[in-house]
């Protein structure tokens, strides 16, 4: 981080450095780890289709482009698995066929991820500058890439989830 600070003053990017700056820095690393990965999906898709594909046209498939198939089935088994079920007595055509829907549906779920993540980091920055404006540097919780690493879903507020504070005013 400290190394990505240095670049950042060394090529006047930025004149001074604050907090807020620091937090956003760090969402930003953040969200490239998170793109890499999806593109690293991405591009296995790209080969488990031309992997199926040469399955379906009878001809042999390049062994990396294989590999990325198999990978895929391993990594999204769920979508695979549903989607096979769907068959009665499938031929092998008919399972390769329901595999490269199946690729399909991994492509949008990739896609999604991708929108899901340009909107919570554009959310994330947002509420890190607004409370910096506001002269408080929060991390972002609501819609930020900050992922806390204590369970939150035991205590709301310091208080057990089978609270409820409609039971302390007489409330039904």
């Amino acid at each position: 981080m400290n190394f990505l600070k240095y670049i950042f003053y060394k090529n006047k990017i930025l004149k001074t450095w604050d907090t807020a700056d620091d937090e956003a820095l760090k969402q930003w690393v953040i969200k490239k780890d998170i793109t890499k990965e999806l593109d690293k999906d991405n591009d296995l898709l790209i080969k488990a289709r031309t992997a199926i594909i040469a399955l379906i046209n009878k001809e042999n498939p390049k062994e990396s482009d294989l590999k990325a198939y198999i990978d895929l089935r391993k990594k999204f088994k769920d979508i695979f698995k549903e989607n096979n079920n769907e068959l009665v007595n499938p031929s092998s055509e008919d399972v390769q066929n329901m595999d490269l829907m199946s690729l399909n549906e991994i492509d949008e779920i990739i896609e999604d991820r991708k929108g899901i993540l340009s909107r919570r980091y554009f959310e994330s920055i947002s509420e890190i500058y607004s409370s910096s404006y506001r002269g408080l540097i929060v991390r972002p919780t609501s819609g930020g890439l900050y992922k806390s690493k204590t369970p939150t879903n035991d205590f709301i507020d310091n208080q057990p989830q089978e609270f409820n504070p409609f039971d302390d005013m007489g409330v039904d």
